[in-house]
């Protein structure tokens, strides 16, 4: 990060974990000159293959040939525009966990090395993204329920899941103490960004789709003679739902756990029905209609984003020379991103979006008519600190250019927020901005070039 102290100097709400994971990968791009992005896909499909190839080998022997194409599906094809999300990350690595509670629930076992080695990937996944733990949580009482609480305590993988949650704290209060600053000062405001109500969530198809299944899992239990699998798997539908209202956002990603949980369940639950009855056509029209939804959500997404980005970019490369530093002040994290990379160390905003401003002003950015900003004066202490922070960072470094928001790209029946004259409150920026023209306005982009070439 050149320099800069996590937390401190780039202020990042996740916690540290996925930046601990990626730090190789980043110094192989840099070693071998292969693109960051590129370098990520390559790392991640690599583990999708470790991780699906270790989970065939928990099976069943008589189950992992059929079982080999639908993960590695599943693994590689299903995340779509989510590959290398911490969800999909967070599903690799709980899957060698869940195949191990089905074999530990069918009075199977495994060697003590390898029960450590999956109750490490396990306590990985769950540190990835907290609101996910409920999957974990959910298939170990289903697990202590059939071996009994006192046995379940004693097996390795659980012992190391217990132990690695206090470690992990303990890393992160040793590493970035900044981290908890970061929560305490922000925390309360992401929570509001994008927030919505919890009803809401029941008219999402995918949302539907994990539950309907789940309904017919409890519903057909009794006709499955064998239903470990099918009851691990549900169980784990069941948290990875929980996990997504947990959030009250509705990132298309947030979404991946179940999704592909639901899959996993429902053609188990084929394999078990197999009379074409009216609960094995429904579940053929389940998987269906659910990779409907995932592939075509994530096309409309990609082209949403990437349609203007393309041309927006080729603009960007028209405007901005090879040394100018760059200030990009954007709603959307991929708006900025990947194409921050490109900078390399001449990128100079610590965060990676403008989200505060969204999560502070929510009515305004949706609605019509939704009100004006706060005066400065008004602010209360963490706008106030964020809006300093925006300022101090275009003040010090005077960026050649500066990327800022349009609302060309948005229906016109939605207020515009004047995201340059909320900053020009502020008179040093006032004066600030009026040292820049604006060479391009294309979609939801700005870009504003400074005058003097100094």
């Amino acid at each position: 990060m050149d320099g800069a102290v996590l937390y401190r100097d780039l202020i990042e709400i996740n916690p540290p974990l996925i930046v601990w994971l990626l730090y190789p990968v980043v110094c192989f791009s840099q070693m071998t000159g292969m693109p960051l992005d590129v370098a990520t896909r390559l790392a991640v499909g690599l583990l999708a293959l470790g991780m699906t190839l270790w989970s065939i080998a928990l099976v069943e022997p008589k189950m992992r040939w059929p079982a080999l194409p639908l993960l590695t599906f599943v693994a590689l094809v299903v995340p779509s525009g989510a590959f290398g999300q911490r969800e999909h990350l967070l599903t690799l690595f709980l899957w060698p966990s869940l195949a191990l509670v089905v074999r530990r629930a069918r009075g199977d076992t495994v060697a003590a090395w390898m029960a450590l080695a999956i109750g490490a990937t396990a306590a990985t996944g769950v540190a990835l993204k907290p609101h996910f733990a409920l999957i974990w949580v959910g298939t170990a009482a289903y697990l202590a329920a059939r071996l009994g609480l006192r046995r379940f305590l004693q097996l390795p993988e659980t012992i190391t899941v217990l132990v690695a949650a206090p470690i992990y704290l303990l890393a992160i209060t040793l590493a970035t103490p900044d981290y908890w600053t970061v929560v305490h000062s922000f925390g309360p405001l992401y929570l509001n960004y994008l927030a919505n109500p919890r009803w809401i969530f029941l008219l999402q198809a995918k949302f539907l789709a994990a539950l309907l299944c789940t309904g017919l899992w409890l519903l057909g239990r009794g006709r499955l003679e064998e239903r470990v699998l099918q009851d691990v798997l549900g169980i784990a539908v069941v948290g990875a739902v929980l996990g997504v209202v947990a959030q009250g956002k509705m990132f298309h990603y947030h979404y991946l756990p179940a999704t592909s949980l639901t899959v996993l369940l429902a053609v188990s639950l084929l394999g078990r029905w197999r009379p074409l009855t009216g609960g094995t056509f429904v579940l053929l029209v389940l998987c269906g209609q659910l990779l409907y939804q995932q592939f075509t959500g994530e096309w409309r997404e990609l082209n949403r984003r990437t349609g203007p980005r393309v041309e927006f970019e080729a603009l960007f490369t028209s405007v901005v020379k090879p040394n100018d530093h760059v200030t990009m002040l954007l709603w959307h994290l991929s708006d900025a991103w990947p194409l921050a990379l490109r900078l390399g160390g001449n990128y100079d905003y610590p965060m990676p979006s403008i989200w505060w401003v969204r999560a502070q002003y929510p009515r305004n950015y949706w609605n019509a008519g939704g009100g004006t900003y706060l005066r400065p004066e008004e602010m209360d202490a963490t706008e106030h600190h964020l809006f300093d922070l925006t300022a101090k960072v275009l003040l010090t470094n005077r960026p050649q250019v500066i990327v800022l928001p349009s609302d060309l790209g948005r229906p016109s029946t939605h207020q515009q927020f004047d995201f340059l004259g909320y900053l020009s409150q502020d008179p040093r920026l006032k004066t600030f901005f009026s040292a820049y023209a604006l060479e391009v306005e294309y979609s939801r982009w700005l870009i504003l070039r400074r005058l003097d070439e100094d």
